[in-house]
């Protein structure tokens, strides 16, 4: 789920560039903020369904939902050390915050 919100979320930011015309330079920015919502959406689903532990829960789903664009990055040399630990940044603590709400959500899916 987290990484069907991801991708919607770099269409809605995609469009976002094209109405505004914005510089490509600001697409790394976009991409990033897309891959955040889609960690805090698999942390929220995480917690959800497992309704104990939410920081280890939405973390583990974040991690899930890393592993492929480390992987891409690294195969393709897409950036440097510095750019694939910062998106781990992100993806740990989008997840960790997404397990949270999801564990103290009191509805269920």
């Amino acid at each position: 789920m987290g990484a069907l919100c991801c991708m919607i979320a770099l269409l809605l930011t995609s469009l976002v560039m094209w109405l505004m015309q914005l510089p490509v330079e600001t697409a790394e920015t976009f991409g990033q903020l897309a891959f955040g919502v889609g960690c805090l959406v698999s942390g929220i689903f995480a917690g959800k369904f497992i309704r104990r532990a939410g920081i280890f829960s939405g973390i583990k789903a974040a991690l899930l939902l890393f592993l492929p664009v480390a992987t891409i990055m690294v195969i393709s040399g897409g950036g440097d050390g510095s750019s694939l630990f910062g998106r781990m940044i992100i993806a740990v603590i989008c997840g960790a915050v997404g397990g949270v709400i999801g564990v103290n959500n009191a509805s269920y899916i």
